[in-house]
């Protein structure tokens, strides 16, 4: 299997920028937009080597990056897209879902079968069947979760939805070889998050806080878990392992009570946003939490697997933190106002190692 990097870069409006590495060699890179602010927020790539990428768009943009044109246009304030390429770059397909409001794609990942899965947050009535169908979502408040399946050929397979009356993301989701669907982000206020006929109500503690839910490959809700205190809390990032467990990262402020079972982990951050780590089984429950933080601010952006099943970890930091949640100390000292760090733990939340890179600027760590 080939190992890819993967950067996406948005530096002027109507610009998408796409590099494709492999071991560190530029294979092609494109270009597509119109004359407004878009970006792409997730890619990835299949066992074809081709792209899919998502994100959002503003007016009208041309998605083909060769000589043809294949002109999407916008709804309202800003559209999600969802676009293939295949493995020289050349355009495959592009849709585009929107209402007259404003709606993001954020992540995209594989499924079984040469089929992708996309969520992000969106508004308003939004249909996400790109053909002749109807497959119409209706928000409950200012933003819901939506996620949706599309074949190869770009077919609608399955779309579903939740929120509640305030602002709810679908930050980031994963997937595992029999089609089980990992998904984290925030939510405000009181929410059902079975998108079927059942219902699973969480109710948040304070301003947004953080989910992590479990869905079959047909996106019938498995289990949910919703954790936060009276800041603003939130997952950005989840992983499932190749047993089912279930990895996820962000940032907390205050106080957290990361078990959200019958049992108890509170963490208290030691600034305005602490970067916390956490580990459930494949039922959900609780396994363990390592959180790590200055007096500033720090966040978990991204995770990944290393070879040897260790969790390799990214995102930000100021000041001095201290990477070693066991007895020992692996402090890490900023450089400026955030640096970006990259660290990795064993299975059992134990420190390997930690790093860090930056300059007296702004610097995060944002994917792996």
């Amino acid at each position: 299997m080939k190992r890819y990097i993967l950067f996406l870069l948005a530096s002027l409006p109507g610009l998408l920028f796409f590099f494709p590495l492999s071991a560190q060699n530029l294979q092609w890179a494109i270009a597509m937009g119109g004359t407004a602010a878009d970006a792409s927020q997730s890619v990835y790539v299949d066992d074809n080597d081709e792209v899919y990428a998502t994100g959002r768009f503003v007016g009208t943009a041309d998605f083909d990056p060769g000589p043809g044109v294949q002109n999407l246009v916008s709804n309202g304030i800003g559209d999600i897209f969802l676009a293939k390429y295949d493995a020289t770059g050349q355009l495959i397909w592009a849709h585009a879902f929107g209402s007259a409001l404003n709606e993001v794609g954020l992540s995209v990942a594989g499924m079984p079968n040469g089929t992708v899965i996309m969520t992000g947050h969106f508004s308003g009535t939004i249909d996400f069947d790109p053909g002749p169908g109807v497959t119409n979502l209706v928000s409950n408040g200012q933003e819901d979760v939506f996620l949706a399946t599309f074949n190869g050929n770009g077919n609608l397979l399955w779309a579903r939805s939740f929120g509640g009356s305030g602002s709810d993301f679908g930050y980031y989701i994963d997937t595992d070889a029999a089609g089980n669907i990992a998904l984290t982000g925030f939510y405000q206020n009181t929410v059902d998050f079975d998108p079927g006929p059942g219902m699973a109500m969480r109710t948040s503690n304070g301003g947004s806080d953080i989910y992590t839910a479990r869905f079959d490959a047909t996106g019938n809700l498995a289990w949910i878990n919703a954790v936060g205190g009276t800041d603003d809390d939130s997952g950005q990032a989840v992983r499932l392992d190749a047993t089912g467990n279930v990895y996820i990262t962000g940032g907390f402020g205050s106080s957290v009570d990361f078990d959200p079972g019958p049992g108890m982990d509170v963490r208290v951050s030691a600034g305005s946003d602490d970067l916390f780590l956490s580990k459930y089984d494949a039922a959900g429950n609780h396994l363990w939490t390592i959180t790590a933080g200055s007096n500033a601010i720090e966040n978990g952006e991204d995770l990944d697997f290393t070879a040897t099943g260790n969790i390799c970890l990214t995102g930000f930091f100021s000041g001095t933190v201290d990477f070693d949640p066991g007895p020992g100390v692996s402090n890490l000292v900023s450089a400026g106002g955030l640096d970006a760090f990259l660290a990795t733990y064993d299975p059992n939340g134990n420190l390997i190692w930690a790093d860090r890179m930056g300059g007296n600027a702004t610097d995060q760590g944002n994917s792996l």
